[in-house]
């Protein structure tokens, strides 16, 4: 069995206006620096994932949200690579517009 792992961790303090986005991209320039940075793929293929104040995992498609707006346990949250289906993941954006909407 091969198992693979793609981890790289950064402990940072984000402005708390900064977005998601600018977040993401934030992190895509720390990465450059790091061993294996050509094996992470484009930064579209990744979402921020959190845990929310009802202990739930949450997935963050809205890049626009700002870090302070976010509804954490923590303030921790995490990059995870998105499924390889891009339809999955335009219609998951789309819910999750909707359903910031409906509240």
């Amino acid at each position: 069995m091969l198992l693979k792992f793609q981890t790289i961790l950064f402990l940072l303090k984000p402005d708390p206006d900064i977005t998601l986005l600018g977040l993401k991209s934030h992190l895509w320039s720390l990465a450059a620096k790091e061993a294996f940075y050509d094996r992470l793929g484009p930064p579209t293929e990744y979402i921020f994932k959190s845990i929310n104040s009802s202990a739930e995992e949450e997935e963050l498609y809205d890049e626009n949200r700002t870090f302070s707006s976010l509804d954490l346990m923590l303030p921790v949250i995490r990059l995870e690579k998105t499924a390889d289906d891009s339809k999955v993941v335009a219609l998951n954006t789309k819910n999750a517009m909707i359903a910031r909407c409906a509240i």
